[in-house]
C-alpha cells in the first residue's frame, strides 16, 4: 500500500508532470518501476520504486511502459530510464555497483532494432545483405569501366 506521504513526495519530486522526458502532460498515474518479482514487497512501495506517468506513457499510448491495447509497442527506452532514475534514488545500502544489466538491456533493443532493419533491407534487396548489395555495385561499376 502506498502512503499518502509518498504521493505528495512523488508530486513533488516531479512537479505534478509525467517523468517520461519526451512528455510534458500531467502525471495522474503511479507506476512501479521494479516489479514484485524483481523486488521483495517491501521495497515496492517505496518512493525510489514509483514513478509518476500520465496516462498515455502509462498504458493508453502507441508507445507506452505496459501497452496493453491492440496496435501499441512497449516503450524499453522509457523502461530503462525509469530503471536508472531509480537506482539513483535507492539508497544506497539497496544500489548495485553493477551497471551492467541496464547497459545489457539497452544493447539487446538496439540489437533488436538492427536487425529489423536488416530484415527490412533485404526483403528490398531479394534477399542480400547491404555489404553484398555494396560489393556488386562495385564489381558491375568496375566492370562498366572496362
Amino acid at each position: 500500500m502506498i502512503k499518502p506521504e509518498d504521493i505528495q513526495a512523488l508530486a513533488k519530486r516531479s512537479r505534478g508532470k509525467c517523468e517520461n522526458p519526451e512528455c510534458n502532460n500531467q502525471g495522474q498515474e503511479i507506476h512501479h518501476i521494479y516489479s514484485k518479482q524483481q523486488y521483495n514487497r517491501a521495497d515496492r512501495d517505496e518512493l525510489w520504486n514509483l514513478a509518476l506517468l500520465c496516462i498515455d506513457c502509462h498504458k493508453e499510448g502507441k508507445y507506452s511502459i505496459h501497452a496493453r491495447k491492440p496496435g501499441t509497442r512497449k516503450n524499453p527506452f522509457l523502461d530503462i530510464y525509469l530503471k536508472t532514475l531509480a537506482d539513483k534514488l535507492k539508497p544506497k545500502e539497496l544500489r548495485s555497483k553493477d551497471k551492467a544489466p541496464i547497459l545489457i538491456r539497452l544493447a539487446k533493443i538496439r540489437h533488436n532494432i538492427y536487425k529489423q532493419k536488416i530484415d527490412s533491407y533485404r526483403a528490398m534487396h531479394n534477399g542480400l545483405t547491404p555489404s553484398k548489395v555494396a560489393y556488386r555495385k562495385q564489381k558491375e561499376y568496375k566492370k562498366n569501366l572496362s
